[in-house]
């Protein structure tokens, strides 16, 4: 049976051998040189993840996007940036909801998402906040 698997990147052709490899290691499809761009880069792992989610949402985003002052862990270039937070200082019952309100706040006129990145590795909180940021991204896209 032959399988058509494309790099979640740029939509190139892996052989089966670069797809197995790659889901192994990555755990996401990634063409040779995109696992070496991954390697490269310099983000958490918790972002790597959150990026790739947003990627298969279908969400247009960048991966240490560089805004011409700093390197944003994530960003819809010019309309939202999302930043992951090491180790969260507050207890779970109060981070949560400063994160939800936070989806709001404007940080130099393009809204700024500052996300710790423990809530990544939760699967409940992952899929909320990963079907938030979808959602603003879906109005965003409306508004222009």
């Amino acid at each position: 049976m032959n399988h058509s698997h494309l790099c979640l990147e740029c939509g190139a052709s892996l052989s089966e051998g670069v797809y197995t490899y790659s889901i192994d290691t990555y755990g996401f499809p990634l063409c040779q040189a995109h696992q070496r761009w991954l390697d490269s880069a310099r983000v958490a792992e918790e972002a790597i993840k959150l990026y790739f989610a947003l990627k298969l949402s279908n969400v247009p985003v960048e991966l240490e996007h560089n805004d011409g002052k700093k390197t944003i862990d994530i960003a819809v270039p010019g309309k939202l940036y999302i930043e992951l937070d090491g180790p969260f200082n507050s207890s779970n019952d109060q981070a949560l909801p400063d994160l939800l309100r936070s989806f709001y706040s404007l940080k130099g006129g393009i809204a700024t998402v500052r996300i710790p990145s423990e809530f990544i590795n939760s699967h409940y909180e992952f899929n909320l906040i990963l079907d938030r940021l979808v959602e603003i991204c879906t109005d965003l896209k409306k508004t222009g």
